[in-house]
């Protein structure tokens, strides 16, 4: 029997051509991260980032406890800025496809607190999300989305509504199709902003990827960015992209030893070339 797959959530409607232009670009800082599995299922990150630009460093640690018979996963954070985070997440215990979330930030050193809670579902045709967030310093936000598909056809719509000032802050409407190697969006951001995407998976080592859209906003402006990733061998891989406004970005990958990934990236604008303020930045991933 053929297994379906849910629809995205709507925030990944083209997906594939998002990374292609921001995964893997790594600009202004210098990262290092690194990931551990126990073999009591406890899944371990840390983290360190410098800032090229003010020399400040910032670390953070986080812990993910999964019980999977329960089908609950429990996940503690903490970074150097004494920012203390809790996540439980419940998934397809209630009813199948049905996850709950609740996690939330707080400073004791500011008394800052955030929170969010999320329901989600999927099922082959539907996924649909809904999210209540707040804290001190942040307006009580509702954010609801669906999106449904049938045959590679995929249609949805999001909006986020302010309960606080009682507004509705964002509304999107994005439909699009999949076939093989190529998925082609269409998403409209409150009836202003218009954004089209095309993804291509060429072959086994090069994939493209195209967006471009016209915001009606004061001003109308039109954008563009094309860009792609060819992997030269299974280890490493290179990336490019432009944009209308002659920003380059460059991007290299390559794995060692089958743990450690070294990820190097620039951003240049091409039409100052000798003037200076083009960007670069450099991560470590140990797996």
């Amino acid at each position: 029997m053929k297994e379906h797959m849910a629809p995205p959530v709507f925030t990944d409607l083209g997906k594939a051509a998002k990374d292609i232009f921001e995964k893997g670009y790594i600009l202004d800082i210098f990262k290092l991260t690194g990931k551990n599995d126990t073999c009591g299922y406890l899944a371990m990150k840390t983290g360190l980032t410098h800032k090229f630009d003010d020399g400040t460093f910032k670390a953070d640690v986080e812990a993910s406890y999964p019980f999977p018979r329960y089908g609950l996963t429990f996940t503690k954070k903490w970074n150097t800025q004494n920012v203390i985070g809790l996540a439980a997440e419940l998934a397809n215990k209630i009813y199948p496809g049905v996850s709950l979330k609740a996690e939330g930030t707080f400073n004791p050193d500011t008394g800052v607190k955030y929170g969010i809670y999320t329901f989600s579902y999927k099922h082959e045709n539907v996924s649909g999300r809904a999210s209540l967030s707040g804290g001190v310093e942040a307006n009580m936000m509702i954010d609801s989305s669906v999106v449904v598909g049938h045959e590679g056809w995929l249609a949805g719509a999001r909006a986020e509504y302010d309960n606080t000032e009682g507004v509705l802050k964002n509304h999107y409407v994005g439909v699009g199709h999949s076939y093989g190697g190529i998925q082609a969006f269409l998403i409209a951001q409150n009836a202003q902003i218009y954004t089209a995407s095309i993804y291509q998976r060429v072959n086994n080592r090069l994939e493209m990827g195209l967006s471009f859209g016209t915001d009606l906003g004061d001003g109308p402006r039109k954008f563009y960015n094309l860009g792609a990733r060819y992997l030269l061998d299974d280890d490493t891989s290179v990336r490019v992209k432009v944009d209308n406004q002659s920003m380059v970005g460059l991007g290299l990958e390559t794995t060692l030893q089958g743990c450690i990934k070294l990820i190097f990236s620039c951003l240049i604008d091409a039409k100052k070339l000798n003037e200076g303020g083009h960007k670069f930045g450099a991560g470590v991933e140990i797996m």
